[in-house]
C-alpha cells in the first residue's frame, strides 16, 4: 500500500475486499479497504470516479469507527477521504488516537494546504519526516510546501536532507 503504485494499490484493495468479506466486524478491515479505495481515485493513483470512491470510502470508513471507536483506523480512513476543512477533525482524533503514525501528519497537512494553512501544514509535514524520514511522500510534501511559501533554501535542504538519509 505504501508503495502508492497503481497496481500495488489494485492488489491491496482485493485483499482487503477478502479480509472484509471473511469477517464484516473487523474494523481495520474496513478503514484499510476506506484508505485503498481512495487512494485508487481518479484523483490519485487509480481509475475509481473521485465520487464513487469517496462514497464508498466514507461509508466502510464509517462502518470502522462504528465497530471500533477508540481505534485511529477508522477516523484515518474518514479524513483521507474527506479532504475537505471538515477532515480536519477526525483526523486530528486519528492522530491522538496513534500518534505514532506518519502518514496521519501528512494526510491532515495535505488539508492545511488546500485550505490555505501552510504554517499549519508545515508543521505536520515536519512530523511525518521525522517520524518516517525515508518515506518519499512525507518529504516531498515538505519540500513542495515550503517552495510554494517561497522558503527555497529550506526546501532544496529538506530534498537534500533526504537524499543524504538515503531516500
Amino acid at each position: 500500500m505504501r508503495d502508492r503504485r497503481q497496481s500495488s494499490l489494485t492488489e491491496a484493495l482485493q485483499l482487503a475486499r477478502r479480509v472484509i468479506t471473511a469477517d464484516p466486524n473487523y474494523a481495520p478491515g474496513h478503514a484499510l479497504y476506506a484508505e485503498l479505495l481512495w487512494h485508487l481515485s481518479v484523483d490519485n493513483y487509480g481509475t475509481i470516479p473521485e465520487a464513487e470512491a469517496k462514497a464508498t470510502a466514507q461509508r466502510h470508513a464509517r462502518r470502522a469507527i462504528q465497530l471500533a471507536p477508540e481505534a485511529a483506523d477508522g477516523y484515518a480512513a474518514l479524513g483521507l477521504s474527506l479532504r475537505d476543512a471538515s477532515a480536519i477533525a477526525p483526523l486530528k482524533k486519528a492522530i491522538a488516537l496513534d500518534p505514532a503514525r506518519a502518514e496521519l501528519r501528512q494526510w491532515l497537512g495535505h488539508n492545511f494546504v488546500d485550505l490555505g494553512r501552510q504554517a499549519e501544514a508545515l508543521t505536520h509535514f515536519r512530523a511525518s519526516v521525522e517520524m518516517d524520514p525515508l518515506w518519499s511522500p512525507g518529504a516531498m510534501m515538505l519540500a513542495y510546501t515550503l517552495a510554494a511559501s517561497e522558503r527555497y533554501d529550506e526546501a532544496e535542504e529538506s530534498i537534500s536532507q533526504f537524499e543524504r538519509r538515503g531516500g
